[in-house]
Parts: structure tokens; sequence; C-alpha cells
């Protein structure tokens, strides 16, 4: 590579899944699946409540801004649907791997 840091499509605000793959929750072992996943599921809350207050100022007349407002609540739909996603795709993985006959 070129020294540059990894680009994260999505922007900041947004939870970068190779940095996530390797994060640890406080409670679970580093790089566990547990502690990615619970760190990705509180990025997601912030991103929630980051939207929520964006909306809240604008509603307010404290921001005047209305497309950070929006691009907020996108961001925070997008991280939403990328959660529920991952927890379809481990959902099936799981029983996927009940129905496997010993």
């Amino acid at each position: 590579m070129n020294g540059l840091p990894p680009v994260n499509p999505l922007g900041s605000g947004f939870p970068d899944l190779g940095r996530i793959a390797g994060a640890a929750g406080t409670d679970a072992p580093k790089g566990s699946f547990a502690g990615a996943l619970k760190d990705a599921i509180q990025r997601v809350n912030d991103l929630q409540l980051q939207s929520d207050q964006e909306l809240q100022d604008f509603l307010t007349g404290e921001g005047n801004d209305v497309h950070k407002s929006v691009l907020a609540a996108q961001r925070a739909d997008l991280a939403f649907q990328m959660l529920l996603a991952v927890r379809n795709k481990v959902i099936d993985a799981y029983q996927e791997i009940m129905r496997i006959q010993v």
C-alpha cells in the first residue's frame, strides 16, 4: 500500500467493517465475535442518538441545515439495515448448524 489509511466509503459516522472485525468489547476477549457484535451495536445506537439529536436541533430551530439532519438520519438507517442483515445471516448460520446430523 502507499501508506494511506483505508477509506470508509460510507463516511466517518458509519462503522468500518475492517475495524469491527478486530474490535473488542469491554467484557469479551480481544478479537471475539461477541466483542465485534457488541461494538457494532453500540455504534449503530450512537448513530441513532446522533440522528435524533440532529432532528431535534432542526425542529427547535437551533440547527438550520436540513441536509445535515437528513444525512444523519440516512446514515443511522443504513447502519441499522446492515446490522439487521448481519443478524439475519447469523441466525441462518445457527439454524443451519443445528440441522447438521451428528
